[in-house]
């Protein structure tokens, strides 16, 4: 065949069963489809295989016990202390932190006991910035102790609470809000 410009036109010939004739028993099982097929669906993909299966099994067991030490572990901002329970919460708003600390007593707690409470502010770098200290008395009810400060370099705040002949150390990590 010639084109009018006086150039030959190439001719390709393909033929796929020429060329599967000499190629591996592999590639002529994949181009027939006798191979396996890979499984469709997300969670028939997860369990496949013993492998696959083994790895999901795992996943799951370490996301189980991930979960459980977090929610068994010990938490800084929860101590209790002569059957009255501290919570400690800190949060900062327009350069000022608010703290909170919430008493929650048993009926082995003593009405108007003297809790006394000496709060240390730390910066990043673990150095106290500001210290307070202050007294309350303990009432029978679920109570809140709040206190602010006016610094925003504050990233965490330390409460040593002593009832009676009890002490104790609370640390909590300021929240940006």
């Amino acid at each position: 065949m010639e084109h009018n410009d006086g150039k030959e036109n190439l001719t390709f010939h393909y033929s796929r069963e020429e060329r599967l004739l000499d190629a591996p028993l592999i590639v002529k099982k994949a181009y027939s489809g006798e191979l396996p097929q890979p499984p469709r669906g997300f969670f028939k993909a997860l369990v496949h295989t013993k492998g696959s299966r083994f790895m999901l099994i795992a996943l799951a067991f370490t996301l189980v016990i991930t979960t459980v030490i977090i929610m068994t572990g010990p938490q800084d901002h929860i101590v209790s202390l002569s059957g009255i329970k501290f919570t400690m919460t800190a949060f900062s708003f327009n350069e000022s932190i608010y703290i909170s600390l919430k008493t929650e007593g048993s009926s082995e707690a003593a009405e108007g006991e003297l809790i006394h409470l000496s709060f240390s502010f730390k910066d990043k770098d673990g150095i106290e910035v500001q210290k307070q200290e202050f007294s309350q008395a303990y009432s029978k009810k679920s109570d809140f102790i709040r206190t602010t400060v006016t610094d925003y370099d504050i990233l965490s705040v330390q409460c040593t609470l002593t009832v009676g002949i009890q002490s104790e150390t609370i640390v909590c990590k300021v929240e940006e809000k």
